[in-house]
């Protein structure tokens, strides 16, 4: 069995979509009528591309930190929070 990937052309619409996405401020609507589809696999992709932003922001250092200070293992400056509020 063969590890090539074939692109089809729903893969080569959700590229164009992401890619106008990310590189222009268009809305939606206007993406959607650009890329010839429906405004919801617009917001599909949309979804999507928010769910991979947020799962690369989160850092459960700080999370982590405030556990061990709270149970006396040290200060949250010990684990890496410097969070002064």
């Amino acid at each position: 069995m063969s590890n090539t990937v074939y692109r089809t052309s729903m893969s080569d619409l959700h590229i164009d979509i992401r890619e106008l996405l990310e590189t222009t401020d268009l809305p939606y609507d206007a993406i959607a009528a650009r890329v010839g589809v429906p405004v919801q696999w617009v917001l599909d992709v949309a979804a999507d591309l928010q769910r991979e932003i947020d799962d690369v922001d989160y850092d459960d250092s700080t999370a982590d930190a405030e556990a061990l200070a709270s149970a006396g293992w040290g200060t949250d400056e010990d684990y890496g929070s410097y969070d002064y509020e």
